[in-house]
Parts: C-alpha cells; structure tokens; sequence
C-alpha cells in the first residue's frame, strides 16, 4: 500500500505508534432524507474547503498548517479546513477514502474544493500560493448552498443539513457531513508532532522541541456522518433548482471535547477520475448551533 510507504519516509524523521483500531467514520444514525416545501435564497457564498492530509510523524505538517490558517485568517468566514489524519492516534477511514478518490501522493498537501492544479486534485504546500488556488475557488459562481442547525443532547449531537441549488444541473451530486476538533493533544507519544522547523529562527516551530511535546493539532477530522463519497442528493442524475433536500444524523460526542467540536457540511460533485471531482460549497458551524443559509 502507499500507506507504507509513506510511514517509512516518515519515521526518518520521528517514529509515532499508529492506533490499533481506528474509531469508524461511517454514518452512526442517518435519520431520513427528504425534500422540504421551503425557500432557499437565490444567490450564496462561494466558500472554500480546504483537506490537508496530515500525520504527526509527518516532520513538515505544522508548516502546511500554518499556511492553512493564514488564508483562514485571510479570507474570514470563508476558508474552512479539515486536518484528515493517518498513522497516528488521530487516524480515521476517510483518509484511505480521499486516498483511493483523490490520489493523496505525499503528507503535507491539501485539496482546495477538491479542484486539480497542474494534473492533480492532491497539492503540496510547496504549491499552494504560487497555484493560486484561493483565488481561484472563491472566485466561482456558487451554484447552491448549505443550512445547517445542531443541538446537543447529553453525549449525542442532532444535526439537520439543509442544501439546494440555484440553478438545474445533472450529476452525481453528494452531501457530505464531517466532524472536526479542534486543538487536539493527547498524552499517548503518537500525539507529539514531528518538526522539521526546530532549529529554523524565521520559523514559528523554532526550538519547540522536534517533536513537540504537546502540539495542539488543528480542525482535526474525528469522523465522517456520510459514507464513502457521501449520500447522493440527485434525483435521476440531476438536481432541480429551488428544491430544498434535508438530511438529519445523530452522533455521539462522547469521546471529544464538545466546545471544540465544528460540524462541516458541503456538496461535492462525484466525477470518473480523480481530477474530475469538485466540492461546490460548504458551510460550517459550531455543534449545537445553527447556520442560515448565506
């Protein structure tokens, strides 16, 4: 598998323990998918995911982070990312899902809305200002939008995703519903962060230690409420416009700190290749909050 070959280019620079027996991301209680007799807007916020794909034995992961939260800061409210990791206790099944669709050659690289650049949907951080790959997402015409609304009760989250599009297209259109955390640590070695900036001045890894005791990983993918490529929201190969269609999911959160927890939503656009893949929109909001369509 790449998968092992990737590990030993990374253990060079730190060996971590990879979990035993990653927690599942496959829907834990899909409740119904319907169409709803309501109005969507017109027009909606292009908006950007960003899907870094991350391990903490992956020495220059901090560095491709921080770019990340520098567009993040850049363009607020408009640029969301999940860290998808492997080969550490932060491991989860989406990161061999986006392997076997996308193509993930090498750590420290992201899809932007899943868009290829030069021949590749998967793009190393070495890449990412020079492709000038924001611009180029949150200049498209949005084509639909998300709500969403979330409330907790005891160690379970409820979760109602709302979508529609403003225009009629035909497709294999998915939602997709993801689970992040943020600033993760964990006391287990597998969690302290390999860093290839330690003795970097102009860095802000410089003389954290290599690794580093205690890194707080961010927007940490924890588990995925759709399958595979996610739950298919066309109707005969095509989507109508106006049509609002809602998908509701239970999960726990037992296991995560909720004040940290971010429900991501988007819908992404299935194609026969992995350059031909799309993320049209996504939204995102705190769990057990709401967010209006925008």
């Amino acid at each position: 598998m790449k998968k092992a070959l990737y590990f030993a280019i990374a253990i060079l620079f730190l060996s971590a323990c990879r979990k035993n027996e990653p927690g599942s991301d496959i829907s834990e209680g899909l409740k119904n998918s319907n169409v709803l007799q309501e109005t969507a807007p017109s027009t909606f916020t292009q908006k950007l995911l960003v899907e870094m794909y991350s391990s903490s034995v992956c020495a220059t992961c901090p560095d491709a982070m921080q770019k990340f939260l520098n567009y993040e800061a850049q363009y607020p409210g408009r640029v969301i990312g999940a860290d998808i990791h492997t080969f550490d206790p932060m491991d989860v099944p989406m990161y061999d899902t986006l392997d076997n669709l996308l193509n993930i050659t090498a750590f420290s690289s992201g899809s932007f809305n899943r868009l290829p650049y030069n021949g590749s949907a998967v793009i190393h951080k070495t890449e990412w200002s020079s492709s000038n790959i924001v611009n180029t997402a949150l200049q498209k015409n949005a084509l639909c939008g998300l709500k969403i609304n979330s409330s907790i009760s005891g160690n379970s989250v409820d979760i109602s995703v709302a979508c529609a599009f403003n225009t009629n297209l035909t497709g294999d259109y998915r939602l997709t519903v993801y689970l992040t955390e943020d600033s993760v640590t964990g006391s287990a070695s597998g969690y302290n962060q390999s860093n290839y900036y330690n003795n970097t001045p102009s860095s802000p890894f410089y003389q954290l230690g290599n690794p580093i005791v205690g890194y707080k990983h961010r927007d940490v993918l924890r588990k995925a409420l759709t399958a595979g490529k996610g739950n298919s929201i066309t109707n005969g190969g095509a989507v109508t416009k106006g049509v609002v269609i809602k998908n509701n999911f239970t999960t726990s959160i037992a296991n995560y700190n909720a004040s940290r927890l971010t429900i991501i939503a988007f819908i992404n656009k299935v194609g026969s290749s992995a350059t031909t893949q799309e993320i049209l929109n996504v939204q995102k909001v705190k769990v057990g909050a709401n967010q209006n369509w925008d």
